[in-house]
């Protein structure tokens, strides 16, 4: 036999066809259905009394076809008195099956697109478990967490393309959903005055897509997003498919993680949670209510913990003060809300925050480190006064155009530097804050490090900052027509000094 052929294929089955090549006089065969690479069958082989198999379900031991799976085909003739020699093979794959809400994806599969899930358009979803690169996040600095936490799905909107980026899931049976949700999280930043990349939720709901979200503003670090489905007329099973609309955003790489289509609970989680101010010993902390509660549980504990067992600490305040906190100290926080004495949401979280390392003034602190690949580990110090604080670099080395040296001012916003010193030196880098806080951090790439490639461990102190520079840009405005030109200073900040004074020197 020859020109084998797999056709109308289903999640457990497949119709097998070939070429009769007697002319019409051979009519007994033998196939074998078995995992791709296994190489030419060592036994008989099933028979089969035609030149078709249709709906065949079985592999070589007998065993149903799995879902979403590859096989290799194999058929030879059964002449009575001796066989042919096997032809093939050929490959084919198992359709998905249809999945069943409650449905979650997690994209928790090694840095592969997950399985059943397809993409299109002339970009490829990447999936990736390390920050640090490309501008995912605030230029690779991730804050928040999602449920799955390691890998997540993310597109690098770098340059124009002609077709969106599409990611699409598998088939899912909503059926036995009385008021269907689409939840998810999401991560966006412009890092500052760039544009936003642009993020398109669509669903079929058994007969056409609806557009259901557009999201294309920045996230508070992840957060969590929830799609009402009810407001759909869903006549068979749905799709979801998440749009990266091609726009050069080179500052904005959207990602998403724990897709899921569920029940919409009775009493609603809070979202949109917000760590806006960290301290020494404190934190603060805001959110969204879930449908208007006015009462909520929330548990601080140890990064790792893991979702509380029992009750949280009750609170009616939003924003919430976290006090009594351990400085230099890691923490996540869970959160809940209360809609009736008997009924509470799922906890949200864990939303992992650290408190900031406190420096008294008058004792300088010295900090050493050696970063790695994909680092982006940080340093957050506060005051013990209230004064501006100091960064001076004694040593230290980042690959030079790679793995940024990052400095963040009192806001957690404004980048004071962003750089690699001279050529990847950065001995003898002075940075004040303008408040009583202040942020260094490593943004290293995947390759190249401090530890593989002998570079000189960073080495630097934070102290008070009793004389504080002012800041100043000046602009020369000719006057061509006189012969002459002044120049005009703008004083942004006058620092330690109580007065400005201006002298001119030639």
């Amino acid at each position: 036999p020859n020109t084998i052929r797999a056709s109308n294929i289903t999640s457990n089955s497949v119709d097998l066809s070939w070429t009769d090549a007697s002319g019409g006089l051979q009519f007994d065969y033998k196939y074998v259905i078995q995992a791709p690479g296994t190489g030419e069958p060592t036994t008989a082989g099933a028979p089969i009394g035609d030149v078709t198999v249709i709906g065949e379900g079985f592999d070589i031991n007998g065993n149903p076809l799995t879902p979403n799976t590859l096989y290799e085909v194999y058929v030879r003739a059964d002449c009575g008195s001796g066989f042919s020699t096997w032809s093939g093979p050929i490959t084919f794959r198992t359709l998905c099956s249809t999945y069943v809400a409650p449905y979650t994806e997690d994209v928790e599969n090694a840095g592969s697109i997950p399985s059943c899930w397809n993409m299109s358009g002339s970009e490829n979803w990447l999936f990736s478990n390390a920050p640090g690169f490309n501008h995912i996040g605030n230029n690779g600095v991730i804050t928040g967490s999602t449920t799955s936490g390691g890998y997540f799905a993310w597109v690098d909107d770098s340059s124009p393309n002609t077709t969106d980026a599409t990611l699409t899931s598998p088939m899912i049976d909503v059926s036995g959903l009385t008021v269907p949700r689409l939840t998810f999280f999401e991560l966006s930043n412009n890092e500052g005055a760039n544009p936003n990349s642009t993020l398109n939720v669509e669903v079929w709901d058994g007969a056409a897509w609806n557009a259901m979200a557009t999201y294309n503003t920045n996230t508070n670090g992840w957060e969590k997003r929830v799609i009402d489905l009810s407001t759909l007329t869903i006549t068979g099973d749905i799709q979801v498919r998440f749009i990266i609309v091609e726009s050069s955003s080179f500052y904005d790489d959207i990602a998403i993680d724990d897709v899921t289509i569920e029940e919409t609970p009775s009493c609603l989680e809070p979202t949109m949670f917000a760590v806006d101010t960290v301290g020494t010993d404190s934190v603060t902390v805001s959110w969204t209510a879930g449908a208007g509660e006015t009462e909520w549980e929330y548990v601080v504990q140890a990064q790792g913990t893991g979702v509380p067992a029992g009750a949280g600490v009750s609170t009616t305040s939003n924003p919430l003060v976290i006090s009594g906190l351990t400085p230099n100290t890691p923490y996540e926080i869970y959160l809940r809300a209360v809609c009736s004495l008997t009924e509470q949401s799922i906890w949200v979280g864990p939303f992992n925050v650290e408190t900031n390392i406190e420096v008294v003034c008058g004792t300088p602190v010295n900090t050493t480190y050696c970063y790695t690949d994909n680092d982006t580990t940080s340093w957050t110090f506060t005051s013990s006064d209230g004064s501006p604080l100091r960064v001076v670099f004694n040593a230290g080395q980042v690959e030079n155009t790679w793995d940024e040296l990052i400095v963040i001012d009192s806001d957690g916003v404004t980048q004071l530097y962003n750089g690699y010193g001279a050529t990847g030196n950065l001995a003898g880098l002075t940075f004040d804050s303008t408040g009583d806080t202040i942020t260094v951090m490593i943004s290293a790439d995947g390759s190249t490090n401090c530890g593989d490639s002998a570079y000189t461990s960073w080495d630097f102190d934070i102290a008070c900052a009793t004389c504080v520079n002012p800041t100043a840009t000046f602009t020369i405005v000719p006057d061509c027509a006189n012969g002459q030109f002044s120049i005009d200073v703008d004083v942004t900040n006058i620092g330690s000094a109580t007065s400005v004074f201006a002298a001119i020197a030639r």
